[in-house]
């Protein structure tokens, strides 16, 4: 699907869903003549959301249902939208939930600064985050790729972590090792290993069945190419599809449990994810009579800012 604003489009169509709201909103991929009006595609996405869970059976046991949300401060704006979509399926009354989930979030830094600078963008992101609807309903902890150079069996057992983070001491020793890829492919490369290694380490040690990712269409998209550049043919399906259970008992030091990385919105572009957080953006503003914009992004309760 392409998105499209009403504003550069010389007639009207009808909403395919309700046939009546203006379908110029969100036009539908290779066509001008059809798409989805402002009222009916946040329900849309809402429902690509659930389906890609639902039609793939993702959890199978109760046990399964304990999950651990990826706020990856790289993918600032898919990672905003897997907690929202997450926190609209597991909301309202008991015996309407779309999803039932017992979860924790993760914020996980990638960035190659100091710990003074990273503790200041932490303190902006948390101010930012709490705000949000969906924030008092998960305990939340932050960490760092450079995490991964960290023993797990020093950590406490306490998920919640309210001051701090994860990897803080190791920050240098991990910029080193980035610094030194001699080409951005062999860094993107890398990144990806070293973040799949860590969430590994994160759901065994806490206990988490279930990872919930943001990787969208366009990141999949993009990842599978560079799979293929690196010889790595043989695990695309695993990368890409909506559910990857490679790591299995006993593959990790500490781990007694399978575990599942899960990608809600494989099906879903980053064009929608910018429409349906444009419609949020808008819904905010009305409510609080705010139109300001910073760095070219508005900044409103559902707005992610520049960290």
């Amino acid at each position: 699907m392409n998105s499209e604003g009403s504003s550069t489009t010389t007639s009207a169509i009808s909403c395919v869903k309700c046939t009546e709201g203006d379908g110029s909103f969100f036009r539908l991929e290779n066509t001008k003549l059809a798409g989805y009006c402002i009222k009916c595609f946040p329900k849309v996405i809402q429902h690509k959301f659930a389906s890609s869970l639902g039609r793939n059976r993702v959890f199978k046991t109760p046990e399964q249902r304990n999950a651990l949300l990826v706020f990856t401060t790289s993918r600032q704006l898919e990672s905003l939208q897997l907690l929202n979509l997450t926190f609209k399926a597991i909301s309202g009354p008991e015996d309407h939930r779309i999803l039932k989930l017992n979860a924790k979030v993760l914020v996980l830094f990638e960035d190659l600064v100091d710990s003074v600078e990273l503790n200041k963008r932490i303190n902006l992101l948390k101010i930012f985050l709490i705000k949000q609807k969906f924030y008092s309903q998960w305990n939340w902890r932050f960490g760092h790729l450079a995490a991964i150079f960290n023993k797990f069996e020093d950590f406490s057992k306490e998920f919640e972590r309210n001051e701090g983070f994860d990897g803080e001491e190791n920050l240098e020793k991990f910029s080193n090792l980035i610094s030194n890829c001699r080409s951005p492919s062999v860094r993107i490369e890398l990144l990806r290993l070293i973040r799949t290694k860590l969430l590994s380490n994160y759901a065994a040690y806490f206990n988490f069945p279930s990872v919930l990712l943001s990787e969208n269409a366009d990141q999949l998209a993009t990842e599978t190419i560079n799979s293929l550049c690196f010889g790595r043919g043989s695990s695309i399906f695993d990368i890409s599809f909506v559910i990857d259970d490679r790591l299995s008992t006993n593959s990790l030091p500490f781990i007694n449990h399978s575990i599942q990385f899960i990608r809600p919105l494989r099906d879903i572009s980053y064009k929608e994810l910018e429409a349906l957080d444009r419609i949020e953006s808008c819904e905010n503003i009305e409510e609080n009579g705010i139109n300001t914009r910073i760095n070219g992004i508005i900044k409103g309760k559902n707005k992610i800012i520049h960290l």
